[in-house]
């Protein structure tokens, strides 16, 4: 959930609708639940420490990942690496590790007609295409754009 920001925006648009915002990062879920506090949405946003998915026991209607998605080469080359923690940015050695690895976890938490939305790296699209593929065969993969005209939200029905 890193700050919280996605999982914040979901709560105050939809107000009926139950969030559970997971990070690895204790550090993240402090920052997170300051976040909540100030929007006043802890009564819909239950935060839990967790590796992805793996600590959480129950189906959802939509998953919302921003995953570390940057090649760790690349990493240290770019200046966003001075300003965020190298685990909120390091993807791994293809960019795509944590992004395999939620994929993944994900058929056991993702509702038969359920939807996944996944940032990536610009050029990830086609990789990210094929892992859907490997875990949600027959799943329409719907790519989006960002503002600078560049693929990044891979949006995913089941």
């Amino acid at each position: 959930t890193g700050s919280g920001c996605i999982a914040a925006a979901i709560a105050r648009h939809q107000p009926h609708t139950s969030v559970i915002a997971t990070d690895i990062s204790f550090s993240a879920l402090q920052t997170t639940q300051q976040n909540i506090h100030l929007h006043a949405l802890q009564e819909q946003i239950c935060l839990v420490q967790s590796d992805l998915l793996s600590a959480v026991d129950c189906q959802f209607d939509l998953l919302c990942a921003n995953l570390p998605y940057i090649p760790s080469a690349t990493l240290e080359k770019l200046p966003v690496s001075q300003f965020e923690p190298v685990l909120a940015l390091d993807g791994g050695q293809d960019g795509l590790g944590i992004i395999r690895e939620l994929l993944s976890q994900a058929p056991l938490h993702l509702k038969a007609g359920g939807s996944m939305l996944l940032e990536m790296q610009y050029d990830q699209a086609n990789a990210v295409r094929e892992l859907v593929d490997l875990h949600f065969p027959g799943a329409e993969v719907i790519i989006k754009k960002d503002l600078a005209d560049h693929d990044r939200l891979a949006v995913i029905h089941i």
